[in-house]
């Protein structure tokens, strides 16, 4: 995957891509790529668009949830994925990422400045946490627990009737259920916690 492609992947959702915003997730994109964080195991650019579309991805396959109003709290931020980058491509979201590695959580903080965009940082232990400070409308996790934890942790944030949207890899299903294999790209999983 590349800038290019990437744009003309969303497009085809539905979902416009400013050139403001290419160019954000093209700076954003290098930075993770270039940390000495070690945010992710992807060593090229086009790993690193991969997990850009997988990011992604809810503004097509969730459009009512991650409306320009939504609050989002994204657990397990680790280098960005998926909150900053649907922060880039929805700025009208209300975004915080919860980090427990204090490295990742400054990384996340430097970042913020180094691609202009305005989010929350909370470096904690989400599992630590009783209830949520700030209720939030969406919670995310990408690649921090399975479904049945991450949705515990997500429960910690939620507000009432609000949604997790639980990034599964290729070959995840539901308890009980047998996978259909692997797709193009992993769809997130959604639960109403109301």
């Amino acid at each position: 995957m590349t800038p290019e492609s990437f744009v003309s992947f969303c497009a085809a959702r539905g979902v416009s891509v400013s050139a403001d915003a290419r160019s954000r997730l093209e700076r954003f994109a290098d930075l993770v790529l270039r940390s000495a964080a070690g945010l992710t195991a992807a060593k090229t650019p086009e790993e690193i668009w991969t997990h850009i579309v997988d990011s992604a991805s809810p503004l097509w396959m969730l459009p009512d949830i991650f409306q320009a109003s939504a609050s989002v709290c994204d657990v397990g931020s680790g280098g960005g994925f998926p909150g900053v980058v649907l922060k880039i491509l929805s700025p009208g979201i209300d975004l915080s990422l919860v980090e427990r590695s204090r490295r990742k959580a400054a990384f996340l903080r430097d970042l913020k400045s180094r691609i202009g965009v305005h989010y929350r940082v909370v470096a904690e232990d989400a599992d630590a946490r009783s209830e949520p400070s700030r209720p939030v409308s969406v919670v995310t996790t990408r690649a921090v627990a399975g479904y049945e934890d991450g949705a515990r942790l997500a429960a910690k944030f939620l507000a009432p009737g609000g949604s997790y949207v639980y990034f599964a890899g290729p070959s995840w299903s539901p308890p009980g259920e047998e996978s259909d294999g692997p797709p193009e790209f992993a769809a997130p999983r959604v639960e109403d916690a109301g």
